[in-house]
């Protein structure tokens, strides 16, 4: 028999390990956020432009978003069996970010640092079963937001790293 999935593709066993191993990251979630964040641009300088606002960059606005990222990921992870409120929140989310014109390019690689972070903080105790588990639910998020541009542009920017 296979295991049953909920609505956003993870079956019971896995939300209890993102919700496990989301325990030990949340320890550190305020070091995480920037971390991430870091990273993230450190990679990829051009996406501070996101951050500006009459050509100044609007270093407040960047701060408190990288506490607020964080912050959705514990919210989807802690809400994670409840899928209805998973995706009400990830469609407003999409809505704001469409809205301010971030496109799925920019969602994925940030989403993409989050993931990258999760694992090497957990590499000590990190499951098969929890990168797994982490895998559907990125990807999840990832496809769930249908923004401003094609998934040949997605892939095409991904093949480059």
């Amino acid at each position: 028999m296979k295991p049953i999935e909920n609505e956003l593709g993870l079956t019971i066993t896995e939300r209890r390990s993102l919700q496990n191993g989301w325990s030990i990251i949340k320890q550190k979630q305020r070091r995480a956020a920037l971390t991430i964040y870091v990273n993230l641009f450190t990679e990829h300088e051009n996406l501070y432009e996101v951050f500006r606002s009459d050509g100044v960059l609007n270093i407040e606005f960047a701060s408190q978003h990288q506490k607020e990222v964080l912050t959705v990921f514990q919210m989807i992870i802690e809400q994670v069996d409840n899928a209805r409120f998973v995706k009400t929140m990830l469609k407003e989310l999409a809505l704001r970010h469409e809205a301010a014109s971030v496109t799925n390019t920019q969602w994925q690689l940030y989403t993409n640092e989050v993931r990258k972070y999760f694992l090497e903080t957990l590499a000590d105790a990190i499951s098969p079963t929890f990168v797994h588990a982490l895998d559907k639910l990125m990807n999840f998020v990832c496809n769930f937001n249908d923004l401003t541009e094609s998934k040949e542009e997605l892939h095409r920017v991904t093949r480059i790293k």
